[in-house]
């Protein structure tokens, strides 16, 4: 798993502050994918995400595990 800090690093470049959860969009930012892709990787499971009402967050901790199981992949 990617430590939670890289992740935080690029949030706070990007202005988004050290949180707990983002948005989908900024997530979205965080990772530099397109909105769409990253909406799919939620609804598939890929990115763990809660939902809150209307409102998908997902926690930091969730975004480490998806960067690090993409480095899994890749040094396969």
């Amino acid at each position: 798993m990617t430590d939670p800090t890289l992740i935080w690093q690029v949030a706070e470049s990007l202005g988004f502050g050290r949180r707990v959860t983002y948005t989908p969009d900024e997530v979205a930012a965080i990772l530099r994918m397109g909105r769409r892709q990253t909406y799919e990787q939620i609804r598939s499971g890929h990115i763990r995400a809660v939902r809150n009402g209307s409102r998908w967050l997902v926690p930091v901790n969730a975004i480490a595990e998806f960067v690090g199981a993409g480095r899994e992949a890749i040094s396969r």
